[in-house]
């Protein structure tokens, strides 16, 4: 029975680091998502929230913004868990998704003598399949680089804009289409892990909730009181109704 080999362990350390990247700003764009949701929603919330609004403004804020941060990170060619290296690392070696390759690995790990019916159905990718994936990773960055990139880079990095301006950059966001492009690296990491360890083929399985990102506040939040509420407030104001 043979172990995997030292590049199959390479992709595997590969793998599980995107994982663990792709989920950190999924994590916060979730957290933040379910703040102020609850907020609105819930008017009990809300004013246990205005009890330490200070402290909710800053909050919210840090996690909008680190989602964004982390996000970048996934495109970041200087990143050694960016999208591109993944891809880049399993075109190379493509021999690591036959099914030989598949039937030894899946035999290693249930200690069997013979995998073949295992693997028989077994999808093995061609190099199209990872250009396509690259394309798909292309239209999220073209997404970022237009719409989100500008807000982290001078706004949330770099305070180089007026309130009017940055309003203005904030004006062009949507909720749904951040959500979908931080739900699409867990995708795509998944749809890896189905394809490596399981032969499935590739399939991005990614969601999300259907509605815009920054509005303006719907009648209910308007006629919230104000006071410790404004902070809070401004906030919840970038949110439009569904």
């Amino acid at each position: 029975m043979f172990g995997i080999t030292a590049i199959e362990r390479q992709f595997e350390n590969a793998l599980d680091d995107f994982g663990s990247e792709a989920e950190i700003p999924r994590l916060y764009l979730s957290i933040y998502e379910t703040v102020n949701d609850r907020a609105v929603e819930d008017d009990v919330v809300h004013q246990m929230l205005n009890q330490h609004a200070g402290f909710w403004c800053l909050t919210v804020n840090a996690l909008f913004e680190s989602s964004l941060v982390s996000l970048h990170r996934l495109f970041d060619s200087d990143s050694k868990r960016n999208a591109a290296r993944l891809l880049t690392l399993a075109e190379e070696h493509i021999d690591i998704f036959t099914r030989p390759q598949l039937a030894r690995r899946i035999q290693n790990e249930h200690n069997i003598e013979d995998a073949s019916d295992w693997v028989r159905a077994a999808y093995e990718p061609s190099l199209d399949d990872f250009r396509r994936l690259r394309e798909e990773v292309e239209s999220r960055w073209k997404i970022y680089k237009d719409i989100y990139r500008p807000i982290r880079c001078r706004v949330i990095a770099h305070r180089v804009l007026t309130d009017a301006e940055s309003l203005q950059l904030f004006s062009r966001t949507n909720r749904t289409q951040l959500q979908e492009v931080c739900v699409f690296f867990v995708a795509l990491h998944a749809a890896l892990s189905r394809l490596y360890r399981r032969g499935e083929p590739i399939q991005i399985r990614a969601s999300a909730k259907t509605r815009p990102a920054h509005g303006q506040p719907n009648r209910r939040r308007a006629e919230r009181p104000q006071g410790k509420a404004v902070m809070i407030a401004a906030i919840y104001a970038r949110k439009s109704t569904d």
